[in-house]
C-alpha cells in the first residue's frame, strides 16, 4: 500500500484555490474569511521556513512572506486555471500576523546566534540517493542531541508502506507507525517525517542513527502517485 502525501504548503494552496473557485460561483459574496484564514496559514508556513534560513527584522520578514504567498497563489492559480485576485486579502493577513512576525523574528535571531556559536547544527539537505529531496534536523544542542528527524521537502510524494513492511518489522494500524531497524525504533508519521530518539545515545550510535534514518527514507519515499 502506498499513501499519497501533500506538503502543508501544497495542502493549503489546494484549500484556498477551492474556496476561491467556490466564491467566484456565488453572487453577493465579495469577501471570504475562509480565504483570508487560508492565506494567513500559508504565510505562517512560509514565515517558519524563511526564519530557518536567515534572520530578518519582523517588518521585512512579514512583507517578504506576504509577497511570496501572493506569488505562490498566483502561480498555483495559473497552473489550475483559476483567475482570482487575492490582493484584497493581504491587508487583513498583514494585520493579523504582525505579532507572529515579531515572535518568529526574535526566535530566528536566537537560532542564528546559536548556530554561529555552534551550539546547534544547521539542517542537512540530502538530494542524492532518495526519490525526493529531504533534510535531516537535529533536535537539541550539539552535545545533547535529543532526536533526529528526516523532513521530506517535496510538495507531493508517496509513502511505500508495503515495501517497508516487506523489509522491516512495523507496528501500528495507522500513523504514526513504529519501524524497528536494530538497534533503533523509528516513528513514521502521516506527513512523511521520520523520527528517531537519541537521548543518552553515544556519538557513534548517533552517526549510526543518521544512517538508519536515511536507509528508511530511501525505502519509504517514492515519487508522487500522480506523476
Amino acid at each position: 500500500m502506498s499513501v499519497q502525501v501533500l506538503s502543508q504548503e501544497r495542502f493549503i494552496l489546494n484549500c484556498v484555490a477551492e474556496q476561491a473557485g467556490f466564491l467566484m460561483e456565488q453572487e453577493g459574496e465579495p469577501y471570504s474569511l475562509g480565504i483570508e484564514f487560508g492565506i494567513a496559514e500559508l504565510a505562517r508556513v512560509l514565515m517558519r521556513q524563511r526564519a530557518q534560513m536567515q534572520w530578518e527584522h519582523e517588518s521585512v520578514l512579514l512583507e517578504q512572506v506576504l509577497e511570496s504567498a501572493q506569488d505562490k497563489l498566483d502561480q498555483w492559480g495559473a497552473q489550475t486555471g483559476l483567475s482570482f485576485d487575492f490582493t484584497p486579502y493581504l491587508p487583513g493577513v498583514r494585520k493579523g500576523l504582525k505579532f507572529a512576525a515579531k515572535e518568529v523574528s526574535e526566535l530566528s535571531k536566537q537560532l542564528a546566534l546559536s548556530r554561529q556559536s555552534e551550539r546547534v547544527a544547521n539542517r542537512e539537505k540530502i538530494t542524492d540517493g532518495a526519490a525526493i529531496p529531504l533534510e535531516i534536523v537535529q533536535v537539541g544542542l550539539q552535545n545533547a542531541i535529543e532526536s533526529l528527524i528526516v523532513v521530506p521537502l517535496a510538495e507531493e510524494f508517496a509513502l511505500d508502506l508495503e515495501g517497508v513492511r516487506q523489509v522491516y518489522a512495523v507496528q501500528g494500524q495507522w500513523f504514526p507507525y513504529q519501524v524497528s531497524i536494530e538497534p533503533f525504533s523509528l516513528l513514521l508519521d502521516d506527513d512523511g517525517t521520520i523520527l528517531i530518539a537519541t537521548v543518552g545515545v553515544s556519538d557513534a550510535l548517533i552517526a549510526q542513527a543518521k544512517e538508519t534514518l536515511l536507509v528508511l527514507a530511501v525505502q519509504v519515499y517514492q515519487p508522487s502517485l500522480q506523476d
